[in-house]
């Protein structure tokens, strides 16, 4: 069937159980989906990187707005709990964050291909950057907030 809902040949995730059941007999072969289902998958998948991109966000700004309100307080103890719960959610979040990107980004290029669409760009190690910068840049404002609070008590004494 030609037009837009011909069926395309698609290296995925199967969508189903049934679908799930073939693909585990039949080992990793390609499935074919049509272009409304591989977009309906895209959508869906979109919908989860943003859900996890937020969440990535809502950790970083608890653990800023910590920092900035005791983190001067915390004991050595205390510091390295916070900063090791920090960073193993934010790793976790930021390798499903950077994961679902890719899974949106490679579904979205599979129709683009399909069409005969070449160019696109692949923002998937920008985004890695971008995340990997946030971490970096919140531990610097606790290192900050912690040094400046010392310099100052130093300093008045």
């Amino acid at each position: 069937m030609d037009g837009p809902f011909r069926r395309r040949q698609v290296n995925g995730y199967a969508h189903g159980d049934s679908a799930l059941l073939d693909r585990l007999d039949n080992g990793p072969e390609k499935i074919e989906m049509t272009e409304y289902e591989i977009a309906d998958i895209a959508a869906s998948v979109l919908g989860n990187f943003l859900t996890s991109l937020t969440v990535f966000l809502s950790i970083v700004s608890a653990y800023v707005i910590s920092a900035f309100a005791v983190g001067e307080r915390l004991s050595g103890v205390q510091l390295f709990i916070v900063n090791a719960c920090f960073l193993i959610a934010t790793a976790i979040l930021g390798f499903f964050v950077v994961a679902l990107f890719r899974r949106f980004y490679e579904l979205v290029q599979s129709i683009d291909v399909a069409k005969g669409i070449i160019g696109d760009i692949d923002f998937t190690w920008a985004l890695c950057v971008l995340l990997l910068a946030i971490i970096l840049g919140s531990l610097f404002f606790m290192w900050n907030v912690r040094t400046e609070g010392t310099e100052q008590d130093g300093s008045s004494g």
